[in-house]
């Protein structure tokens, strides 16, 4: 059965300039109540970040665990820089676990990426086009220089495992340099991180890549 939106609320903050003190950085902490309906439990939450000045961010602070019941909150931090902004909204789901799909380059993709594997929930994260076929072959540069030089001769279907080598060298990289740390956080946090490329036809555009995170059992949790 799908996951069902329970709750879904837009908060709003921003440094207006007709405060006595315009120009101040701000900061605070969201509480968000709600009920879970009778016989339904706690799936998971996301946030889609509508409106964001630089370097303004949020940070889910705590949240219930997935089967969880009844009335429950998720506490959400937020900070902006002077005369900046940011509005968010955030969605609560009910139902059984599953795994969530992101796609690399969506809304705020990072961040909730990072909050799914914030609740050990399984990850897929698909992308298409060139980024995939040059992402790939990154990874498998990263995995073993000899598979990357083949690869990028004769694109084809194929996986490679990610591993504490291939987050540090996309740190390492500006562009990728935000996946290279998800994939770290996840190893850390006891998960499986697997790359799949399909070469969808002989054009860039064709492939696709997905990126998948399976979360071992027995491994640590946060909250």
């Amino acid at each position: 059965m799908a996951q069902e939106l329970i709750y879904s609320e837009t908060r709003n903050h921003w440094d207006d300039e007709s405060d006595w003190i315009p120009g101040e950085s701000g900061k605070g902490v969201d509480t968000h109540i709600f009920t879970l309906p009778a016989g339904k439990k706690f799936a998971r939450y996301s946030i889609d970040v509508d409106v964001a000045s630089l370097a303004s961010f949020y940070r889910v602070e705590s949240a219930p665990k997935a089967g969880a019941t009844g009335k429950q909150q998720i506490l959400v931090g937020w900070w902006y820089n002077p005369f900046g902004k940011i509005r968010y909204t955030l969605n609560v789901y009910a139902g059984e676990p599953e795994t969530v799909t992101i796609w690399y380059g969506e809304n705020n993709w990072a961040g909730k990426a990072l909050n799914t594997l914030e609740q050990d929930l399984n990850l897929r994260m698909p992308g298409r086009g060139g980024v995939a076929r040059k992402l790939f072959g990154r990874m498998m540069h990263l995995a073993n220089k000899d598979l990357e030089r083949n690869f990028m001769t004769h694109p084809k279907s194929g996986s490679v495992a990610a591993t504490q080598n291939t987050a540090l060298g996309l740190i390492a990289s500006v562009k990728y340099g935000a996946l290279g740390g998800m994939i770290l956080y996840a190893l850390d946090k006891g998960y499986e991180v697997k790359g799949q490329f399909d070469a969808g036809g002989p054009l860039p555009f064709d492939d696709e890549l997905t990126v998948s995170f399976t979360k071992r059992k027995g491994a640590p949790s946060d909250f």
